[in-house]
């Protein structure tokens, strides 16, 4: 259905009960004007996180959204208490959506509020049966970022959990990008888990077969003839960095393996005291 009509749908009337202690619970459809009027009761809660608001609106706007009980909860004086991401996204994203509606709780109860531990993308995977679920989770994650455009780990385009799941469902290279990522971390631990995965992904989608022979020698040195393959150079970079006392972020290191895997399309034999390095005004390396 598209999302304006559903944002315009009637509003069933809710259903409501009432607890003994006087706490009302009703299931409500929230279209984008009624969160912009919930939000004016938010004047004590914490500080907006963009990046999730962003998440939850994508999954509402794309029909992604699932119903998981969690509540949108109130104070007996009517300020807002927990919800203010999801109501946000509602308002973002235009697309209404039913929540359960908390109303009279007590204002202590925000002290226990988000107490417990976040479930994790690794954690939905394992829900779903994905082998190395941690593994996984970290190399799907990077690559969705990948993407989504952000090739360094950062400017705040993390997937949503469906978005993830559905990755995992439609792409045949992503478990053979976490097959690389687990040899890697089986292996010496040269190349980060999740950095491992994500090259891999990204080189079998230009060429399989030399995304096989370069990562063989990327990250088990199997097949190496010379000093001079830009695999052998990078793989033994990144190994004396790892064990050096000055750290190297894992952008750099991807910024690293492109270049070397660039220099391996090309069939280019370097001097073995070659090093690969990105200054801070160069533009991140694009695989060829």
């Amino acid at each position: 259905m598209p999302k304006a009509s559903v944002a315009r749908m009637p509003s069933p009337e809710p259903v409501r009960m009432v607890s003994r202690a006087g706490i009302e619970y009703s299931v409500e459809f929230i279209t984008p004007e009624i969160a912009e009027e919930m939000l004016t009761h938010n004047t004590d809660n914490r500080s907006v996180r963009r990046s999730r608001v962003n998440r939850y609106a994508r999954d509402m706007e794309s029909g992604a959204w699932r119903e998981d009980g969690a509540a949108i909860r109130f104070a007996k004086d009517g300020t807002l208490l927990d919800g203010q991401h999801r109501l946000l996204g509602v308002v973002q994203s235009g697309v209404g959506i039913w929540m359960l509606v908390v109303r009279n709780l007590p204002m202590e109860a925000q002290d226990t509020m988000d107490d417990l531990p976040v479930r994790t993308l690794a954690d939905t995977f394992g829900f779903h049966g994905v082998a190395n679920k941690t593994t996984a989770a970290a190399v799907v994650r990077r690559v969705l970022m990948w993407q989504n455009g952000a090739k360094t780990n950062q400017g705040g385009k993390e997937p949503t959990k469906t978005e993830a799941l559905e990755a995992w469902r439609i792409d045949p290279v992503l478990p053979l990008a976490v097959e690389a990522a687990v040899a890697s971390r089986a292996g010496q631990r040269i190349i980060p888990p999740s950095i491992a995965g994500l090259a891999f992904w990204v080189f079998y989608s230009i060429e399989p077969d030399d995304c096989d022979d370069f990562m063989e020698k990327l990250i088990k040195g199997i097949g190496i003839d010379s000093a001079g393959e830009p695999a052998y150079i990078v793989r033994n970079q990144i190994e004396k960095q790892a064990n050096a006392a000055g750290r190297v972020s894992e952008t750099e290191f991807l910024a690293w393996i492109i270049k070397a895997w660039n220099h391996f399309r090309a069939g280019r034999t370097l001097s073995p005291n070659y090093r690969y390095k990105i200054t801070p005004r160069e533009t991140f390396p694009e695989p060829r």
